[in-house]
This record gives structure tokens, C-alpha cells and sequence, in this order.
């Protein structure tokens, strides 16, 4: 047993040189925590099936990831030092100062995890993340990456995608509802046009979406409250219009639900309200659009208990709303003249309900299109 651990120890010695020569040969020009011995993988694993289908050794050594999360360090590229662990699975590069080129992952067979969040990188998106086919988690947030983003990055099977405080623009594909992940952030960019329709074909996946502070417009879609799964929905500070699609109030596991500062207008409906009772609500901001009533029996509950958010709005005798001017102006002339579907899915005969199931009492209530008053 000591010759073993003798042995992995001089194994792990050799793999931490080699690491500190890599990082020096390639430019590496700060280090102000002076850590590097930190960066190496604490837990790489002992076997895993080879090209050729064969284990290896469990008694070999590789460095399966790299976490240099948080070290400051500075490098004018990482090409040639990533892509030379050919067993790596893991590269964790959060809060430092690289940037250059995104390095071609594509030689490693493991690789299935890349975070370059909060760098320097640059210019468009990286087209070497696309063809990685065993990607499950991206984080490319707080960067400088403009231009829009390639309709294959929604192919790929991540179960979490960051894109988040960079410059992407332009739509935001239609394949949109192709992604398999569960978590997804597209916020603080200057995306333009619809959110995509496709969305409800992310049902069986997707938990929470962020889509604030783009500059997004259209009809908020009625496929969304086709989205059984999701917990968090933010679509605020965009310039999304129409009234608020009956189908939300099918969202039996939606917690927070962000339409802020919009250009949404019409009534706020009781079904939606409801699932502070028979989901799981326990936040609703809809301040800052255009409404101009609210379902009297539970949303009003929900404004007096301050989960419903419905400041400058368009609402007589609420407080802290628009002139009355304003809206007068607003609706004489509204940005887009949306649908209104007057069905609520999950009521309809063989909707699959999702595990908070919404009462048909609550949806009785229910009536009017976007511009009228309702409950």
C-alpha cells in the first residue's frame, strides 16, 4: 500500500510540473494569488472506458479537470494548453482575465463541461463550442462576444447554457425550442424580435429562462404556458406587448414570473393569480406596462399581500399608476394588436396537466379577451 501511494504521489508531482509548464509556456502573465498548485483536479477519476472501449488502469493518473475559478490569472490565449489534456473533461475558468480564441475542444472525448464566464473574450460567438456534441453545461456570461448566436447552439445537449451580459443581437433562433437544457440565460444582451414560438417544445426539460433586460418585442407567445416544468420565468425589461395569454395559469410550478416593464396591456387575469394558491407562486411582477385591470378575487388578494407587483400601470383608483393621459394615448394607439385566445390549455380535454394541476372553478372565472375588463 505505501509503495502505491508512493507511486500516485509521484504521479500527481509529475502532472502539477507539467501543468505549471504548460501555463508558463503559454503565456500566462498574471498571477496575483500565486495558486496554481489549486488548479489541478482534486478528484480525477481512477477509470473510465478508453477509445477502445477497454478501462484503464486504476492505477493511473490523469487530470480529468482544471478549475482556475476565481485566480485572476491573465493569458492572451488558451489554445494549446486546454487542448493538450486529453482526458479532460472539466475547464472551469470563472472570474480571470483570459481571452483570444475559444480553443478547439473537439479532440477531447471526455470533455463535457466549459465555463469562461467573466474573461475578456471577444468578437463573435466561438464557433469551436458548436460541434462539442457532449457538452452539458456552458457558461460564456459576462464577456465581450457580439453578433448573433448560431441556430446549432440550441442543438446541443446541455443542460445548462449561459450566454448572459454580452452584445449577441439579432433574433433569438427558431430552433430556440430545440434545447434540452433546464436552465437557460439569455438576459443583458441586445437580442431583438419574438420570443420564439418553439418554446413549448422545451416542455420536457426546460425549468428556468431568462430573457430581462433584451430588447425583445412581439405578442408574448401562448405556447409558453405550455411549459409545464418551469419555475422561473423573467421576461422583464423588454418591449414585449399583448394581452397576458390565458395559458399562463396553467404554470402549476412557476415561483417567480417576471413581465416587468413591457408594453403589455389588457387585464390581468384571475387564473394567473390563482397559482399563488394551487401552484406555486410566490412572486409576480408586473409593474411598469400598460394594464388596465385586475381579476378581482385573486389578484387582488395578491397586490393587498404584495406578491403582485402592479406599479405604473393603467389601473383607476390603484396608486402609483400612469397618467391618465398616458394610457389614454397608449391604448388609442397600442404598439401591436395581438391575438387573444380565450382557452386555457390545461383545462382542454386531454391536456396533460403538470403536478400542480389548476381547479376548474378558478378557470371558470375566466372570460374576456385582452382588452376587456374580466374578473
Amino acid at each position: 500500500m505505501a509503495a502505491a501511494s508512493g507511486h500516485n504521489a509521484r504521479l500527481l508531482a509529475l502532472a502539477l510540473a507539467l501543468l505549471l509548464a504548460a501555463l508558463h509556456l503559454h503565456g500566462v502573465v498574471c498571477d496575483p494569488s500565486h495558486t496554481h498548485f489549486a488548479m489541478v483536479s482534486r478528484n480525477a477519476p481512477s477509470w473510465r472506458p478508453d477509445r477502445g472501449g477497454q478501462g484503464k488502469d486504476n492505477t493511473t493518473l490523469t487530470i480529468a479537470s482544471i478549475d482556475f475559478n476565481g485566480y485572476g490569472l491573465g493569458a492572451p490565449s488558451l489554445a494549446g494548453f486546454v487542448d493538450a489534456f486529453p482526458d479532460l473533461a472539466l475547464f472551469h475558468a470563472n472570474s480571470n482575465n483570459f481571452s483570444g480564441e475559444v480553443p478547439d475542444l473537439t479532440g477531447l472525448p471526455y470533455f463535457y463541461e466549459l465555463d469562461l464566464s467573466n474573461n475578456n473574450f471577444s468578437g463573435a460567438f466561438p464557433a469551436t463550442v458548436v460541434p462539442l456534441g457532449r457538452l452539458l453545461f456552458l457558461d460564456l456570461r459576462f464577456n465581450r462576444f457580439v453578433g448573433t448566436v448560431p441556430p446549432p447552439v440550441f442543438d446541443l445537449t446541455v443542460v445548462a447554457l449561459f450566454l448572459n451580459n454580452n452584445g449577441f443581437y439579432g433574433n433569438i433562433p427558431d430552433n430556440f425550442g430545440s434545447t434540452t437544457a433546464e436552465y437557460l440565460v439569455v438576459a443583458n444582451n441586445q437580442f431583438t424580435g419574438p420570443i420564439p414560438r418553439s418554446i413549448y417544445n422545451t416542455s420536457a426539460n426546460l425549468s428556468e429562462v431568462l430573457f430581462l433586460n433584451n430588447h425583445l418585442s412581439g405578442c408574448l407567445p401562448y405556447e409558453i404556458g405550455l411549459v409545464e416544468g418551469l419555475t422561473v420565468f423573467d421576461a422583464g425589461g423588454n418591449d414585449i406587448t399583448g394581452p397576458i395569454p390565458l395559458s399562463l395559469g396553467c404554470l402549476g410550478l412557476v415561483e417567480e414570473l417576471n413581465l416587468a416593464g413591457n408594453q403589455l396591456y389588457g387585464h390581468i387575469p384571475d387564473v394567473l393569480c390563482a397559482l399563488a394558491k394551487t401552484g406555486k407562486l410566490q412572486n409576480l411582477s408586473l409593474s411598469d406596462n400598460y394594464f388596465h385591470s385586475v381579476g378581482r378575487r385573486h389578484c387582488l388578494e395578491l397586490v393587498r399581500s404584495k406578491v403582485l407587483d402592479v406599479r405604473l400601470n393603467c389601473i383607476p383608483n390603484f396608486p402609483h399608476q400612469r397618467p391618465a393621459l398616458e394610457c389614454a394615448r397608449f391604448y388609442a394607439d397600442p404598439p401591436q394588436h395581438c391575438p387573444f385566445v380565450p382557452h386555457i390549455p390545461c383545462d382542454l380535454p386531454g391536456f396533460r396537466p403538470p403536478a400542480a394541476a389548476l381547479p376548474s372553478a378558478v378557470a371558470a372565472e375566466e372570460g374576456g379577451g385582452g382588452g376587456g375588463g374580466g374578473n
